[in-house]
């Protein structure tokens, strides 16, 4: 279950590479960080801000780690790829990071409830995504809109799912 790839890759990786800064400042505002955008382009660089909390740092760092994961290793699409991004932007900050969730979870502010994910299920589901036929764009659209309601993981749902585009 692999998503057909662009022939201009090298084009999208440069293109993570000139906007990293505006990628991993825009995605950790959903962790409500409260760090400048200077700020955020300084804990990129791997420097340590007495003014910005460790929590933030985390979260900035673990983004940073998983970008470079997805522009060095230029990984496949698969579940595979998915742990292992969730392995790098939950690093230290859930109950387990890269392993799909084994328990209930709730979603503030909504009353929608996932279901705790299936391993073989979410693999059959993403497989479909894939397989439809659509555009790299729609399907990347729809498998990050997935991920983000699914919650398989314990934290970093959303922050998993935009390096996935």
């Amino acid at each position: 279950m692999e998503m057909t790839r662009q022939p201009d890759i090298q084009n999208n990786v440069g293109f993570v590479k000139a906007n990293l800064a505006d990628l991993i400042y825009s995605e950790a505002q959903f962790e409500d960080i409260q760090a400048s955008y200077g700020e955020v382009e300084e804990l990129i660089k791997g420097n340590t801000l007495h003014v910005v909390s460790d929590d933030d740092q985390l979260v900035v760092s673990n983004l940073r780690d998983a970008w470079n994961y997805v522009i060095s290793e230029v990984p496949d699409f698969n579940l595979s790829t998915i742990k292992k991004i969730n392995g790098l932007v939950a690093k230290d900050e859930s109950l387990e990071w890269g392993q799909l969730r084994t328990g209930s979870i709730q979603i503030g502010g909504v009353s929608y409830v996932p279901p705790v994910p299936d391993e073989e299920s979410v693999q059959h589901t993403l497989a479909n995504m894939v397989g439809k036929g659509s555009s790299i764009i729609d399907t990347a659209l729809e498998v990050m809109l997935y991920l983000m309601r699914s919650q398989l993981f314990w934290d970093g749902n959303k922050r998993t799912a935009i390096p996935i585009r």
